[in-house]
């Protein structure tokens, strides 16, 4: 969302780990964002026009660079759902936040791990 852009929730961390980051423009942002909007709504229109737009603007990041999308929205990742879009992988990051938390405290429930970011080596 813009406000997470603006609080460089990611930027700042990614960067720690020598990862560069593309954002969309102003325009895919006020997409992205009415998107969200409509999820919060739960507007009817919910499914294929708003993950049509947001495919477009995936398209856009990944001609700007893009390796992978973190999809760092609650509302996002219900439209999402998936582990690759347009050709390059999908981190969710509330999925992110579910597996560290069991990892913590019930690390014996989680049924496979995902890879992890290691500042030495990168993404493992």
């Amino acid at each position: 969302s813009y406000g997470t852009y603006l609080a460089r929730v990611y930027q700042n961390e990614l960067s720690d780990y020598h990862i560069d980051t593309i954002f969309p423009d102003e325009d895919e942002c006020q997409h992205i964002n009415s998107i969200i909007y409509k999820i919060k709504r739960r507007s009817n229109d919910a499914s294929y026009d708003m993950k049509k737009k947001l495919i477009r603007v995936v398209n856009s990041l990944i001609e700007k660079g893009a390796k992978a999308l973190i999809v760092g929205c609650t509302e996002l990742s219900l439209l999402v759902g998936e582990s690759c879009l347009g050709g390059i992988p999908v981190i969710d990051s509330s999925a992110v936040l579910a597996r560290a938390l069991i990892r913590q405290s019930a690390s014996h429930k989680l049924v496979q791990d995902v890879g992890v970011i290691n500042k030495s080596k990168g993404i493992n």
